[in-house]
This record gives C-alpha cells, structure tokens and sequence, in this order.
C-alpha cells in the first residue's frame, strides 16, 4: 500500500498511521496502531514566520491569484489598482 502526501501539506506535528481492513463492518481483518509515526517539523516555510504554533492540522502551500472586480460597472485594471 502506498500513500503520497504532497509536501508542504501537515502542519507541523507529530503523526501516526493506523491500519484498518475490515469485511463488511462485521469482521476485523488487521487493526493495527502506530504502524508509521512521522514528524513535521517547521522548516521555515508557509507559515514558518508566524512566530508561534500555527492551529490545525494543515497548512497547505497554496498559490494565490487575484483580478480586480469592476466598480458600478467601471472597468479596473490590476495596473491601475497597484499604483
């Protein structure tokens, strides 16, 4: 079995994989606890500056973009905007 987290995914933090296989909620196959422990640790990157823990269990590395919404039917430039 294998599983790919993308990076810059967890939040910093211990983390533990626990295996589950059961037939029809009725029949434990493996039930297994701690199989794989990991930790992420903060290596200064989104949200590395924030100068302490961070909530939540993860803090995703996401692209932003933004266009400028026309004002009472204007139109906008993001040009005009930045200036």
């Amino acid at each position: 079995i294998r599983c790919a987290i993308p990076p810059h995914l967890c939040n910093t933090g211990l983390y533990s994989i626990h295996a589950r296989i059961v037939i029809l909620s009725a029949r434990w196959i493996v039930q297994a606890d701690d199989v794989l422990q990991f930790e992420i640790k903060n290596s200064g990157g989104v949200g590395g500056h924030y100068g302490q823990p961070r909530p939540g269990v993860v803090r995703p590395a996401a692209e932003w973009t933004w266009e400028p919404a026309a004002l009472d039917g204007q139109q906008t430039t993001r040009d005009a905007l930045v200036r």
